[in-house]
This record gives structure tokens, sequence and C-alpha cells, in this order.
């Protein structure tokens, strides 16, 4: 049976991947999303967010996000039972899994060479609240960084949908720093990381 002309899926990667770059806004504070226009930053901001790279154009310092994908058909059968909603009746879906690339970016300049120093400082907030997303403090009973929540942004209110979760395995975040081979001055610091999220049936 062909899916009707109006389908659009709940959990899709449009909607995993908006969802994880609002969430990553909103807990890395001083960054500004750039609007493909500007060339400076606005007061008080300390980087730049960009989620178009390789397809636009740089600025420094920044941090950009990708994803590289990690297709697989879901890690539970079809008719997979995930769970129970209020009223008792199960919840079907599959668990889906992709892979983003995050790069922190930062260039020495004549007067500033701190670009090692700056992406070492962007990476480490990035990995903080991937780490974190969703761990809550003992002592407090609060989240330390709040869970990365799953929205369906083709819906108005953008209603929440779902959770998407940071693979927790050792070594799960891979992470490398490099040293531009064409430009020495740009330092970039590079993470893999791979996020599962549930597609409801």
């Amino acid at each position: 049976m062909p899916l009707p002309s109006n389908f659009v899926p709940k959990a899709g990667k449009q909607n995993v991947l908006a969802s994880f770059n609002s969430f990553l806004v909103s807990e890395i504070g001083g960054g500004e999303v750039h609007d493909g226009v500007s060339t400076t930053l606005p007061g008080g901001k300390v980087h730049w967010w960009f989620f178009g790279y390789p397809l636009t154009s740089l600025l420094f310092p920044s941090i950009s996000v990708s994803e590289v994908g990690l297709f697989n058909k879901g890690e539970f059968a079809i008719d997979r039972v995930l769970g129970f909603d209020t009223m008792g009746k199960p919840i079907k879906g599959t668990r889906n899994q992709t892979l983003i690339e995050i790069n922190c970016w930062a260039k020495d300049t004549a007067t500033l060479a701190q670009a090692e120093k700056t992406v070492r400082e962007l990476r480490d907030k990035v990995a903080y609240v991937l780490v974190n997303a969703g761990e809550v403090d003992e002592d407090t009973g609060l989240f330390v960084v709040p869970p990365i929540d799953l929205h369906d942004f083709s819906q108005v209110g953008e209603p929440k949908v779902g959770k998407i979760t940071v693979d927790r395995t050792d070594n799960a975040i891979n992470e490398k720093f490099v040293v531009d081979a064409a430009d020495m001055n740009i330092k970039r610091y590079r993470l893999l990381v791979r996020v599962f999220w549930f597609e409801l049936l």
C-alpha cells in the first residue's frame, strides 16, 4: 500500500536535526545562528552557529553541525512495542540512529593567536551538554542539562513527540583536533556523535 501524498513522519530526520540543533543553541550560550549575510558577531555573542556547512562559508570562531548519516532499518522489528500510552495501549515503532558531525572552529590572527585554546573551549561546552543531556543531579533532583526533546516542526506549536538520545557507550563520541592543511592558522575540533530516536507507527 503506497504512502498517502500528505504523509509527514512525526519523527523524521528533518525534525530530528532541527530538534538537535535547537537544543545545542539553547544549551550552549553565547552563540549567534548565522543568517547567511552577517560578518560581525552581535554584541555579547562569542561564536557563530553554522548549520549549512560545508555548503556555506565559515566565519570564526564558530560551531558547525551537519548530519553525516548512518542508515539502518531500525533496531526493532516494524511491529515492535516500544511502550504503552496512558490508556494502556501499545506504542509501536522503530529505534533509529544517525551520525552527526560537529566542528568547533577558530582562526589565529596577527593580533590574536589563541585558536587552539578557543576550539578546545568550544569542544568542552559541546561535549558537556551532550554527555549530560537528560542526566539528573542526585543532590537537587534537577536536570544537569535538559533532555533533548524531539519536536514535530510540521505541526502548529511544534509539539514534543519524543526524545533524542546520545550514544552513552565508552568512546561513543569520536573526536579529533585538526590543523587545516591549506591554512595552518585555522584550527578545529571535530566530533562525531551517534544519536538515537524513535519513529512511532
